[in-house]
């Protein structure tokens, strides 16, 4: 009887950490505190088997369905919005159009978005891949 209790005190013991850890949606998450996080993206673009790829950092300060991004001194407004069913989130940027990005990871202090994409222009066949990770600023 003892050795049950004991097991039973462990099982429930080790759902609570498990329970507690599991984070919560991004529209809850981003926004907390001051919302200021840090991001590093890759993008990867293949034309013709050909691949180059691009990286960089910015600084992003989400607000309930709004956000800042900064990179070298220039700062962008967005819009966002998060989608539970589907665990996406939409970026749409000032006078442009709207960029809709998987969200791989959450975490409280981290996210992991991706988005793969293909244009045709002119005959061309652009693929496209990118990578943003997200770690939250202390």
């Amino acid at each position: 009887m003892k050795k049950s209790l004991q097991k039973l005190l462990t099982v429930t013991f080790s759902l609570a950490i498990l329970l507690s850890a599991c984070s919560k949606a991004p529209n809850k998450i981003l926004p907390k505190k001051d919302g200021l996080w840090s991001a590093t993206y890759t993008s990867t673009e293949t034309v013709g088997g050909a691949s180059s790829t691009q990286t960089g950092a910015w600084s992003i300060t989400f607000s309930e369905g709004t956000g800042v991004a900064s990179e070298l001194g220039f700062s962008a407004p967005f819009t966002w919005s998060y989608d539970k069913k589907n665990k996406t989130i939409t970026i749409t940027f000032s006078g442009s159009s709207s960029a809709t990005y998987n969200v791989e990871e959450m975490k409280s202090n981290s996210e992991k978005w991706t988005r793969n994409y293909t244009e045709v222009s002119s005959g061309i066949t652009y693929n496209t891949n990118e990578t943003f990770n997200l770690s939250k600023v202390k």
